[in-house]
């Protein structure tokens, strides 16, 4: 378990221009929740990182 609170309505009252990264395949934040998150953000931006794993910036940096 990653996390242990709901914030699902805190985020839904966000209102701050956010660009969402995801990675394709995280295991530990599946692609839902980047869906789910710019879905609720209104002035939201989801950009999909071609990577496997849930910090891209090591494992895949170039």
């Amino acid at each position: 378990m990653t996390f242990l609170s709901d914030h699902r309505a805190d985020v839904a009252r966000f209102n701050s221009r956010t660009l969402i990264l995801q990675s394709s395949d995280d295991l530990v934040v599946p692609v839902q929740v980047g869906d789910y998150l710019h879905h609720v953000i209104a002035d939201s931006a989801l950009h999909m990182i071609d990577n496997v794993g849930h910090y891209p910036h090591m494992s895949a940096p170039q």
